[in-house]
């Protein structure tokens, strides 16, 4: 029995995790590569690199292109009927008992639809043949998927994610911290030990993100020195 799952539009997901940080050349990227006629591009890096986040922005930035842009997240989809149920409910449809594949395939062929689905990398070899039947139905769908592994199937355009840079990095805690903290800010004499936290969470937006949160419980040394115990910390 699937847990109850509450999907929202990428627009709500998008606000709901704030303003992104760096990321403007793979928003390039990613654009030059859907005007060229890309319909399957996979947002591809490690946990907590920042892809969700990445995939949701580069979906506002097309939304113009498509009547409507869908989010959904597949953490939990083990197989293809549990897929089809997720999708039917980020899309707000009940498919039918029978032939519910054909019946997803009419309903992602009515619209031009930017289709987001988060988390493939557990059901690669599921999903990669499902997506490759609704590209080949449905003339006007783009996919972007996020994963930590290629899909390798046919049309894939894959975008690296890659940790944030030391200064991107900075601006992240900055802007996360003074949400924890209006008091915060970036000086001179904290400016090292920002860098320091940065450089030890190597770059990775989440685990940035959740450290500068705690900045309403420890300051900006204890951070650094609980770092050796970042698990029970973040």
């Amino acid at each position: 029995r699937l847990r109850a799952l509450r999907i929202l539009p990428s627009s709500s997901q998008r606000l709901r995790r704030g303003t992104i940080v760096g990321r403007r050349l793979q928003r390039e990227a990613v654009a030059a590569q859907v005007e060229s006629g890309a319909r399957l591009i996979t947002v591809l890096g490690t946990a907590g690199v920042g892809k969700t986040r990445l995939a949701l922005e580069l979906a506002e930035d097309l939304r113009p292109e498509f009547s409507r842009a869908v989010f959904c997240n597949l953490t939990e989809a083990t197989d293809p009927m549990e897929v089809m149920l997720h999708l039917s409910r980020a899309l707000n449809v009940r498919l039918r008992d029978t032939d519910p594949a054909i019946h997803l395939q009419e309903v992602l062929s009515a619209q031009p639809t930017l289709l987001v689905l988060d988390n493939l990398e557990q059901i690669a070899a599921v999903v990669g043949s499902m997506i490759t039947d609704w590209l080949r139905c449905c003339e006007s769908l783009r996919v972007m998927g996020t994963s930590r592994q290629k899909l390798g199937i046919e049309k894939e355009v894959v975008v690296s994610v890659e940790p944030l840079s030391l200064l991107e990095g900075v601006d992240l805690f900055v802007r996360r911290g003074q949400v924890a903290d209006q008091r915060f800010d970036l000086q001179p004499d904290n400016r090292e030990t920002v860098c320091s936290l940065v450089n030890k969470l190597d770059g990775l937006p989440l685990a940035i993100e959740l450290a500068a949160a705690r900045l309403n419980i420890f300051d900006l040394d204890e951070l650094l020195q609980r770092l050796d115990e970042r698990f029970s910390l973040l």
